[in-house]
């Protein structure tokens, strides 16, 4: 039986994304996930304790949005904040802040995105090429990511590579991110997913 997990999201990319990746790796541990996702569509989560409250039947909760100009420690101490977790509704909790947004994520691992655009549209119709430089805002990346798939395939995809975010995810490696590059990406795979997936394991 699936453990179901109650999920928070800014967007249907971050959605997509972090599910990819939550499931490999709940895979890994040896049992499945069911992620309930509920979108924010940008807007904020001051309302983010309200919705846990009547919410309750999760095993879990899973917070993701784009740090933009917030570093990812300030952002998550303001969601945990809101969230009050400590409450009765307490649960084991896992926030995903990516910086400067989920488009940067995307680019973590280019060998893996190689991969994804491989399988779906031919290993022909895929070029090797540079991956491009760490975006530095949320509209860098956002056309960076464009960019990049558009020049894998010789021509660009209607979402910039955004409707295979859930592939690229499935398919990220922990062990080819730099931790210098995306690294709160890279805490979150490495240390935050694994006790978060041991915390679930150990809920009644």
């Amino acid at each position: 039986m699936p453990i179901p997990i109650l999920g928070i999201f800014e967007d249907g990319t971050f959605r997509d994304f972090v599910t990819g990746i939550v499931e490999r790796h709940a895979s890994q541990h040896g049992f499945a996930v069911h992620l309930q996702p509920f979108l924010t569509n940008g807007c904020n989560f001051d309302n983010l304790r309200d919705h846990l409250a009547r919410e309750t039947a999760q095993a879990g909760v899973l917070v993701g949005v784009d740090g933009k100009r917030t570093s990812a420690r300030e952002k998550i101490d303001r969601l945990r904040a809101r969230a009050d977790i400590t409450n009765e509704y307490a649960r084991p909790a896992l926030w995903a802040v990516a910086s400067p947004s989920i488009e940067a994520w995307l680019m973590a691992d280019p060998e893996g995105v190689h991969h994804v655009l491989a399988e779906l549209y031919g290993a022909s119709a895929v070029r090797a090429t540079a991956r491009p430089a760490a975006p530095a805002s949320e509209s860098t990346a956002k056309s960076a990511l464009r960019s990049w798939t558009g020049r894998i395939l010789g021509r660009p995809l209607l979402r910039g590579g955004c409707e295979h975010a859930q592939e690229i995810g499935r398919a990220l490696d922990p062990n080819r991110l730099g931790r210098r590059r995306t690294p709160n990406l890279w805490r979150f795979v490495r240390e935050d997913l694994p006790r978060f997936l041991e915390d679930l394991a150990r809920s009644p």
